[in-house]
C-alpha cells in the first residue's frame, strides 16, 4: 500500500513538473529557431516555420490567393516570403486575428505592452513608438542593435532573423507581425 501511495505521489510530481513548462514556452530577452513560426491557435501542430519546403507551409496555410516576387498571399491575412520554394519569412495581417499567432503567442490585436512581454524589453530597437522590432544573429547568437544589423553584409544577412511588429491606434494595437531573415526583408531575396 505505501508503495502505491509513493508511487501516485512520485506520478503527481512529475506530471506537475512537466506541465509547469511546456515544450513551446519561451523566455523573454531570449531567442532561438524555435520563434521563427507562426501557428494556428485551434491547432498547435499546424506550425509553418523558417526553413520549410513552401509544400509543407501550404499544407497549413493552404492555397495561395496572390503572388509576386517569391512572396505568397493565402488565406486568413498570412504572407510568406519565399527564397528557392523555401520559407524565409512569415508575416501576419488582418484577417489572421483569432486564426493565427507566433510561436510566442503574439497576434494581431494584442496591445504593444504584451507583446513586449512575450519578447522582452532588453534588446528592442529603438525604431520608433509604433514599431517593435529585434534583430538576432544566429551565427553569434546574440541580439544585434540597429547599427550592428545595419552593418551585415548582404551574405551575412541570411543569418540575422528579424521579429518586427506594427501598432496602430492610441492603445498601439497590433496591426501586422514579421519574422523574417534579414536578407528578405533588406534584400527581398
Amino acid at each position: 500500500m505505501k508503495i502505491g501511495l509513493h508511487l501516485l505521489i512520485l506520478l503527481v510530481l512529475v506530471i506537475s513538473v512537466g506541465c509547469g513548462k511546456s515544450a513551446g514556452s519561451f523566455e523573454a530577452d531570449t531567442f532561438s529557431d524555435k520563434d521563427m513560426c507562426i501557428r494556428k491557435k485551434e491547432d498547435l501542430n499546424a506550425v509553418i516555420c523558417y526553413g520549410m519546403s513552401r509544400a509543407k507551409a501550404e499544407e497549413v496555410a493552404g492555397s495561395e490567393t496572390g503572388s509576386n516576387m517569391g512572396i505568397a498571399d493565402y488565406p486568413d491575412g498570412v504572407r510568406i516570403f519565399y527564397r528557392d520554394d523555401t520559407v524565409a519569412g512569415m508575416a501576419l495581417f488582418e484577417g489572421s486575428q483569432g486564426i493565427y499567432q507566433t510561436a510566442r503567442g503574439a497576434e494581431l490585436g494584442m496591445l504593444l505592452d504584451d507583446i513586449k512581454k512575450l519578447y522582452g524589453e532588453k534588446y528592442k530597437l529603438d525604431t520608433g513608438e509604433r514599431n517593435l522590432d529585434y534583430a538576432y544573429d544566429t551565427a553569434t547568437q546574440k541580439f544585434l542593435s540597429t547599427a550592428e544589423a545595419g552593418m551585415k553584409t548582404q551574405g551575412e544577412s541570411q543569418s540575422i532573423y528579424l521579429f518586427s511588429g506594427l501598432f496602430k491606434g492610441e492603445d498601439h494595437t497590433a496591426e501586422s507581425l514579421f519574422l523574417v531573415d534579414r536578407k528578405m526583408a533588406i534584400f527581398m531575396n
